[in-house]
C-alpha cells in the first residue's frame, strides 16, 4: 500500500515548510492529510483510479495532483526542491526526540545570522558565518530516514 509511503513524505513536507517558515495552515493541511492516508482503510492507488481523491478529507487540488504525481513517477518534485533549500543536517535534527520543525528553523536562522565578536580595539564587531569554516555540525550531520 502506498498510503504510508505518501504520508511519510507529506510529514517530511509539512516539516520542511516549517522549517522554512511557511504559512502555519499549509503546514497544517500537509500533517493533516498525511494522517488521513495513514488511517485510509483502501490504498490510495486504488482512490486515483476510481478519480476520487478529492473525496478524501483533507485533501484538495494540490495535494491530489501530488498524490498522482507520485503514483505516477515514484516521486515529487515539490518534495525534491524542498529538500535542496533545507541543509540535510536539520533533517536529521528532526529526529532527535523533543526537537522538532520550529528548533531546527531556529537553529538555521541562527547559523545564517551575522555573529558579534569584539574587534582587538574592544568595539564590537559584525561579522558572517562566511568567514567561519563551511562546514558545520548542521551540515555535516548525515541524513536519518524516517
Amino acid at each position: 500500500m502506498k498510503n504510508f509511503e505518501l504520508a511519510k513524505l507529506f510529514h517530511e513536507m509539512a516539516d520542511l515548510l516549517e522549517i522554512q517558515g511557511d504559512n502555519a495552515f499549509r503546514v497544517r493541511a500537509y500533517q493533516r492529510a498525511a494522517q488521513n492516508l495513514e488511517s485510509l482503510a483502501e490504498d490510495v492507488g486504488q482512490v486515483a483510479r476510481r478519480g476520487e481523491l478529492l473525496k478524501l478529507p483533507g485533501i484538495g487540488k494540490d495535494l491530489a495532483s501530488k498524490i498522482t504525481e507520485y503514483l505516477g513517477t515514484g516521486g515529487i518534485a515539490d518534495l525534491e526542491t524542498m529538500r535542496k533549500e533545507v541543509p540535510r543536517g536539520l533533517l536529521a535534527i528532526l529526529e532527535v526526540r523533543g526537537l522538532g520543525p520550529k528548533t531546527a528553523r531556529l537553529l538555521r536562522r541562527c547559523r545564517n545570522a551575522p555573529a558579534r565578536r569584539p574587534a582587538p580595539n574592544g568595539s564590537p564587531e559584525t561579522t558572517t558565518h562566511e568567514s567561519t569554516p563551511t562546514h558545520s555540525a548542521i551540515s555535516t550531520v548525515p541524513a536519518v530516514p524516517r
